[in-house]
């Protein structure tokens, strides 16, 4: 979804290739059959639809569909937090580009990702755990000793091959952007 995404921009797909081959080389750890599988296709979804609408090829109130998802994805996984992260900071990033440009808010842009990431928060508390669910997120992830045992949440070891293929793969991906900026 993201190489999809990121082909679509782009001027030179093999560049782009490369960097995606790095990347999932860097992620093979990850793709063990664990619960984290389930929140491969929600990922995907978010980004497909963040994407569209932010290059105009979807309307804005396709926004809202991810609300559903967000509630799917809250009782499937703890990245459900992803939802309201990345529409907050896409939205961000969008009206911001746009003042740079013209110097102008379009408060209609603001309200479509604003409005969209409230109701992706909200909609995360349609589980078990209701508005505790982020409490947990945050406890489990940061908090826990699990935090310090899960081996994927640790920092890449630039000591080990894992951890110098993610270094590379992430200068690679920097490096594209800043010689491809638009």
């Amino acid at each position: 979804g993201l190489t999809a995404a990121a082909l679509s921009r782009a001027q030179t797909p093999r560049v782009i290739g490369a960097v995606g081959l790095l990347a999932v080389a860097a992620g093979s750890p990850v793709f063990a059959v664990r619960t984290q599988i389930f929140a491969f296709i929600p990922f995907v979804i978010l980004l497909w639809v963040i994407f569209s609408v932010a290059d105009a090829r979807l309307r804005p109130r396709w926004l809202l569909a991810l609300a559903p998802l967000t509630a799917l994805w809250a009782n499937l996984h703890g990245t459900f937090i992803l939802v309201p992260a990345l529409l907050g900071l896409t939205g961000v990033a969008l009206v911001a580009e746009r003042w740079l440009d013209t110097r102008q808010f379009e408060r209609t842009e603001i309200f479509h990702w604003g409005g969209a990431t409230a109701v992706s928060a909200i909609a995360a508390m349609l589980n078990p755990r209701g508005a505790a669910i982020f409490t947990y997120v945050y406890q489990l992830t940061f908090v826990s000793k699990v935090s310090q045992t899960v081996t994927e949440w640790q920092p890449p070891d630039i000591r080990s091959a894992f951890g110098i293929m993610v270094m590379l793969t992430l200068t690679g991906a920097i490096v594209t952007l800043a010689i491809r900026r638009r």
